[in-house]
């Protein structure tokens, strides 16, 4: 899969506003950021065979949102997309829940 791909389909998934990295202006909670962590290169006999890009998936709230944390889930399974899941509370306003995947 590729990150517009993921992009894509998380918005058609969740039917939230996903952006990479970070949004130009304030956006009202919930809504999607994607951020790439780094990449790991798999070689063989000299030669790329394959590229893993970390990515991690951020759903940002004003309180905890089950239902769209399963609509996630649900999109990454169905994508065969494994993942950890880690919820933070952020300064009391927000909760990030991060999937951390690859693709």
């Amino acid at each position: 899969m590729k990150l517009i791909e993921l992009k894509n389909g998380l918005e058609k998934a969740v039917k939230l506003p996903v952006i990479y990295a970070k949004f130009k202006t304030d956006k009202k909670t919930p809504y999607i950021v994607i951020i790439g962590g780094g990449e790991t290169h798999i070689y063989a006999d000299d030669t790329l065979y394959d590229d893993i890009e970390d990515i991690d998936i951020e759903l940002y709230t004003s309180e905890k949102s089950l239902e769209l944390e399963i609509k996630i889930k649900e999109f990454l399974l169905k994508n065969e997309l494994n993942y950890e899941k880690i919820t933070d509370v952020i300064e009391k306003d927000f909760i990030k829940t991060t999937f951390e995947i690859e693709i």
